[in-house]
């Protein structure tokens, strides 16, 4: 007990006061009998308490994780006036606290099987645990002290507990709401790589939930490819399971943002089987114009994308099929600066219906002269060919009145692939 009571007196964290911390190691016989400070003592009262009750039921029950926000509660007072060492010992406390509600909620799921109707629904302990959590977090961000030792940097420790607390509740609210305070904060705080020092695991998992947050909540694919990319060049080797879920959301996000394609070595380490959602009939898709394919493919698979918060970043894949459709129609015209309306609006058609290959569409298109497609159809077409042009995906203007695309004669389709690739 005197080593856990040095901690605090020199400023210092070491295993022996971690392992203190810990719920299920053996409760400290000796009293704290050097100090009169009362949150310490306090601390240590909950801790004590909270080491009898696994002893006595060895098990996750409420009174466990009553007592273990106890623990972290009596801690962030004690932390409120302490330097940047506290940090960790107070993320352990944090991290323990989460995953006892983990496990209570995973049993509370499981026994709501057998609720009657009617029965009133009790707060989930991940939703408890968050807001406790929340307290460390502004513990953090709220330090004013201009020193290297304030404890600012401890902000991204909790943000990533909350980030996987929020995750799992599905709060996209709370979660918009902790990044906005994060970036409002973001010239205070120090970077990523550096809060987290040679935690390269911390790292890795903060920047995959950030990345998957601007990625897929906020439509922003730039920022996600970032921090997604980050998260992948961090990630060891060695852990596959990881690296499959990093480029579950990168390998669409890489695409949206650089143009890459993913090479077949990239698939190859995202086994449908582990990954939930099979890439290369997408790829194909996108490689041949093939609009029926991507259709059937975002049916086929809409619950895992849905799941994975990643069914409107693949809905923002039809441009760019649509995009090769008008490429094949305009070769098989010769690359003719002008293009009939009527000939891309065949090949859609046709391609929206056939799943083979869409090469054929283009060869059988010039057998529809203008007057024989629907107007509808063609307006429609128009649209799809506008939004092309405003994306800088096509070079060139409509002309409604003769219903025709004209394009640049040097250039009608810039150079969207990059050189790189994932």
């Amino acid at each position: 007990m005197q080593a856990v009571l040095a901690c605090f007196q020199l400023k210092q964290n070491n295993e022996r006061l971690i392992d203190f911390i810990g719920y299920n190691t053996k409760r400290v016989a000796n009293r704290l009998t050097d100090t009169t400070d009362e949150k310490l003592l306090n601390f240590v009262h909950n801790t004590q308490l909270l080491k009898d009750e696994w002893a006595s039921s060895a098990t996750h029950t409420a009174e466990l994780f009553r007592l273990a926000q106890e623990q972290l509660k009596s801690l962030n007072r004690i932390a409120e006036w302490e330097p940047d060492w506290i940090v960790y010992p107070l993320y352990m406390c944090a991290l323990q606290l989460f995953k006892i509600a983990e496990a209570l909620d995973r049993s509370a799921e499981a026994s709501s099987q057998t609720a009657k109707p009617g029965d009133l629904k009790q707060e989930g302990y991940l939703t408890q645990c968050g807001r406790t959590i929340h307290m460390s977090l502004n513990l953090c961000l709220k330090d004013r002290d201009p020193s290297a030792t304030n404890k600012r940097y401890g902000a991204y420790y909790f943000a990533l507990l909350l980030f996987k607390a929020y995750h799992k509740l599905r709060a996209h609210g709370l979660i918009t709401n902790m990044v906005k305070v994060l970036e409002s904060r973001s010239k205070e705080l120090p970077s990523v790589q550096s809060a987290f020092g040679n935690r390269r695991a911390f790292t890795v998992t903060y920047c995959y939930y950030l990345g998957r947050y601007y990625a897929c909540r906020k439509s922003d694919y730039a920022k996600g490819f970032h921090w997604l990319n980050m998260a992948l060049m961090d990630c060891h080797t060695s852990y596959k399971n990881q690296q499959r879920q990093i480029l579950v959301f990168l390998i669409p996000i890489a695409f949206l943002t650089n143009r890459w394609y993913p090479r077949n070595h990239v698939l190859n380490k995202c086994d449908p089987a582990k990954a939930g959602i099979d890439y290369r009939p997408i790829k194909t898709a996108l490689l041949q114009g093939n609009l029926a394919l991507l259709d059937q493919q975002l049916e086929h698979q809409q619950l895992p994308l849905l799941t994975r918060d990643l069914y409107l970043p693949f809905s923002h894949l039809r441009p760019y099929v649509i995009l090769r459709l008008v490429k094949l129609v305009w070769k098989h015209n010769h690359s003719n600066w002008k293009l009939p309306t009527a000939l891309i609006a065949t090949a859609i058609a046709f391609a929206s219906k056939n799943s083979t290959t869409t090469t054929t569409a283009a060869t059988s298109s010039d057998k529809s002269p203008a007057n024989d497609v629907d107007a509808d159809l063609l307006d429609r077409t128009e649209c799809l060919i506008a939004n092309l042009i405003n994306k800088g995906f096509v070079k060139g203007y409509l002309s409604h009145g003769n219903r025709v695309l004209v394009v640049s004669k040097t250039e009608p389709f810039p150079r969207l692939v990059r050189k790189n690739a994932i």
